[in-house]
């Protein structure tokens, strides 16, 4: 295949490693470097750098294409709509859940009418949240 920068190349090869593995997590910087020379028959040192590497990797996470952490670059991850509805839904589930837990300890003869009103007023949120999820 013919580029017509070096950037360029990094690039596809950097793009094609997260489209190969993808779900495998995070790459280091050695291991994207390991991949392209597999890959490429160019070397580092002779004809990429590793400066061109951290270049095209800082222009792919300023544009969104992967995302660094901790000295680590992956693929972003994309979310539908439904996924995120669904996550959402679960962790409010469970938060409600354990609130319900908590509650169900208090003995409502030994509470005083503060805390008593605030229990009403928690169930009243979390009926609030269960009819909108």
């Amino acid at each position: 295949m013919e580029f017509k920068t070096k950037s360029a190349e990094l690039k596809y090869h950097i793009v094609d490693l997260f489209k190969r593995n993808e779900g495998k997590g995070d790459y280091s910087i050695s291991e994207i470097k390991n991949y392209i020379e597999d890959k490429s028959s160019k070397k580092f040192g002779k004809y990429f750098t590793e400066g061109m590497l951290s270049g095209v990797l800082s222009r792919m996470v300023r544009d969104g294409q992967c995302f660094r952490l901790n000295g680590t670059y992956s693929s972003p991850i994309i979310i539908s709509a439904d996924d995120i509805k669904k996550f959402t839904n679960e962790k409010f589930y469970d938060a409600i859940n354990k609130i319900n837990k908590i509650i169900d300890c208090f003995n409502p003869l030994y509470l005083s009418d503060e805390a008593f009103n605030e229990i009403k007023e928690i169930k009243k949120t979390i009926e609030i949240l269960q009819k909108r999820l």
